[in-house]
């Protein structure tokens, strides 16, 4: 499953995709970015999106490889945690990761 078709298979597109960009803008803001939130709406109502514990995994690992890369500091912090924890907006169900690139391109 692409990623955009992760939003619209939401009962609400613009809610799931409105919950997620509030939560890419908090987490700018905590890490002192410039981030212009005007744009996202404001919402709290979490519909919880469904990620498969695959794809979940493709993605820390991605990570991982990226941080080693850019920012052995980071790195050395986390790269001993084997499940990383799912932001409260999706939620990690068993599945494999089906629609993600597995390489160890980007």
């Amino acid at each position: 499953m692409h990623q955009l078709q992760r939003f619209a298979a939401q009962a609400s597109t613009r809610l799931a995709i409105s919950v997620y960009l509030a939560a890419v803008h908090a987490e700018a803001l905590s890490r002192g970015c410039n981030f212009d939130g005007s744009k996202v709406d404001r919402v709290r109502a979490v519909p919880g999106i469904d990620v498969t514990s695959g794809q979940v995994n493709c993605k820390w690992q991605h990570l991982l490889r990226r941080l080693a890369a850019r920012s052995p500091l980071i790195f050395a912090k986390c790269g001993d945690l084997a499940h990383p924890r799912c932001h409260p907006v999706f939620r990690s169900r068993p599945g494999p990761a089906s629609w993600e690139r597995l390489s160890d391109g980007f």
